[in-house]
């Protein structure tokens, strides 16, 4: 019998768990596993990312276009800063929408850049629940759930995120269902998905390769890494199209932890 997809579980944990209204429900392992991988991923910005700047070439039907990522971590009155552009276009207009078209490169880029933790905002007051299926476990966070025969609530935000382990402890697959508010279709529920592979370095685990659809592109892209000022960053990027192959893009001018300015921000 073929393993049911992760999705599949997460949808279905609602009838495996129903139970009367209750507390927030916490199961221990659930959590656990959850903890002890936030603790295994590298975050640039966790170990000392104060701001960073690079660039890569995209080559398109306008020719050659060099891509330019610049960001500042927020630092006690100073807010975070990020800008994307293309470096070797003059006017600032067709500078934008090119860059509004090469959106796809900046999420593959700062991917890595911005892993953010697993118990992230909003998740603090979810149960916390462990399920076993045919594919490993898998720890479920959602909302308690209503009294039977009454409707969950429906606003807009997080509704249920999963988590499949694999045999290192790191999620190789992700769910995140999220309600969303159209001013057509009312209060509707969105499913995105993303697959991972690791890479160890020393202690941490760094993302080797990303299959996801959270931040509304596809991503599908493979990273290798080097430590740069004792922080590890992608120094090599390979994105891939099904339908067109791979094509790798290689950081240059990589600037790290020293200072941009308001300036230089305003400048592109």
């Amino acid at each position: 019998m073929k393993p049911l997809p992760l999705a599949l579980i997460i949808l279905l944990a609602p009838a495996l768990l129903a139970a009367p209204p209750r507390e927030r429900k916490v199961d221990k392992r659930a959590l656990e596993t959850l903890e002890r991988a936030d603790k295994l991923v590298y975050r640039p910005v966790e170990h000392g990312l104060r701001d960073i700047s690079f660039t890569f070439d995209v080559m398109t039907r306008e020719g050659k276009l060099t891509c330019l990522f610049l960001f500042r971590a927020a630092s006690g009155e100073v807010p975070s800063r990020e800008k994307w552009t293309i470096r070797n276009i003059e006017d600032k207009s067709k500078r934008r929408r090119f860059a509004a078209g090469l959106r796809e490169y900046h999420d593959i880029a700062v991917y890595p850049l911005f892993a953010r933790s697993f118990l992230e905002p909003g998740t603090e007051q979810m149960d916390v629940n462990w399920l076993d299926s045919a594919r490993g476990g898998c720890t479920v966070l959602e909302h308690p759930k209503p009294p039977i025969g009454k409707e969950p609530e429906r606003k807009p935000g997080l509704d249920r995120i999963g988590f499949l382990w694999n045999s290192d402890g790191l999620p190789m697959e992700i769910v995140r269902s999220v309600w969303q508010d159209d001013p057509d279709e009312g209060i509707y529920r969105i499913e995105y998905s993303a697959s991972y592979e690791w890479k160890q370095y020393g202690k941490y685990w760094a993302i080797a390769l990303v299959n996801s659809d959270f931040t509304g592109f596809r991503i599908l892209a493979k990273y290798e890494y080097k430590e740069v000022k004792g922080i590890l960053l992608p120094s090599a990027i390979t994105r891939i199209n099904p339908m067109e192959g791979e094509d790798l893009l290689t950081v240059n001018d990589l600037r790290v932890n020293e200072g941009i300015s308001d300036e230089e921000f305003a400048r592109w």
